[in-house]
């Protein structure tokens, strides 16, 4: 899925469902808009076995590359995971330089105890008549 807002000179599209290494080709990108240097920013949306919230993407790319003179952008993916999405953010490069990626602080924690007991069920200590109809 793709959109393009023309007043931000910005692209996104969002794709996964893959495992391994894939080019992502882009096609007819208006050098026009974007000029012949792009900024790219690739962000990973991990699966996270849950439902509800997820944390914020992980940034996997922050690079500038070059769009093809037939308006094709093409990037190498050598490690997608099928479970996850990808975010690819395309806008003008200008003139600065990136900074790269920077991977956010992660932790795994584990219980202290190894034989941590599963939680209880509470269970009900009163019970309720029912009323008797009329």
């Amino acid at each position: 899925m793709a959109t393009l807002d023309r007043g931000k000179r910005q692209s996104r599209t969002i794709f996964g469902g893959a495992n391994g290494a894939a080019d992502v080709r882009f096609t007819n990108v208006d050098r026009g808009l974007f000029g012949d240097r792009v900024h790219v920013t690739v962000e990973e949306i991990p699966w996270t076995e849950q439902l509800g919230d997820s944390p914020a993407p992980r940034r996997l790319l922050e690079t500038v590359r070059t769009v093809g003179g037939d308006g094709s952008l093409v990037l190498p993916f050598t490690d997608l995971k099928e479970m996850s999405a990808y975010q690819v953010i395309i806008s003008p490069a200008g003139r600065g330089t990136t900074a790269g990626a920077s991977t956010r602080w992660q932790q795994t924690t584990r219980p202290s105890t190894p034989n941590c007991a599963a939680p209880r069920r509470a269970t009900a200590s009163r019970t309720h008549p029912v009323p008797a109809s009329p």
